[in-house]
């Protein structure tokens, strides 16, 4: 919302039929929990709306890079519920998470008293992404959490990392980078 504008933010316990399921494979009917999120801002076209969840779906460079709802979408799927988008172009947009209700009966461990631990300052991490926000965003993580972070922008400078003399204790990379790795190193 670059003019500024309102922002809410909904949450409710939903039921959803058969019907709604027939029209959704990826759910079955039943109770969801609903988190909505609405904006006032500019909207998007429906070709944009068919592409938003697309890993590839960036804005250009002077708006960022989106909201990382590929990841988003594919936590929705892996949990059983599902994602919608709903926007109209001038009036801003809308998107529903449903994802499944626990039921009452489950019974909820007591969580533990929250300690932060920080790793020895020799633990070393390795992170590998190409995309320059994502990446200054998880060095700056891992090295709060104590961490030194060796930092990979490319495949020819992550090489070099797993192949120098450094052991490392962590990898933070996504699938897409690890599966394109393997086959490289197959000679694929």
């Amino acid at each position: 919302m670059p003019a500024g504008g309102r922002l809410m933010i909904e949450t409710r316990n939903v039921h959803l039929d058969q019907d709604y399921a027939a029209r959704h494979a990826e759910v079955k009917a039943g109770d969801y929990v609903m988190v909505a999120v609405t904006d006032t801002g500019s909207g998007m076209p429906p070709e944009v709306v068919e592409r938003a969840f697309s890993r590839s779906s960036r804005q250009g460079d002077r708006q960022g890079t989106g909201l990382g709802l590929s990841m988003i979408y594919g936590f929705m799927k892996q949990s059983g519920g599902h994602v919608k988008i709903y926007s109209e172009v001038g009036l801003g947009t809308t998107m529903r998470s449903i994802c499944p209700r626990a039921s009452a009966d489950v019974p909820v461990a007591a969580a533990p008293p929250f300690k932060r631990m920080s790793p020895p300052a020799t633990r070393r991490s390795w992170s590998w992404r190409d995309d320059v926000d994502v990446r200054l965003f998880v060095v700056a993580q891992l090295e709060s959490l104590g961490y030194r972070v060796l930092a990979a922008e490319d495949g020819v400078r992550a090489r070099k990392i797993l192949s120098g003399p450094e052991r490392l204790d962590l990898l933070f990379t996504d699938r897409r980078h690890a599966r394109r790795h393997d086959r490289q190193a197959a000679g694929r």
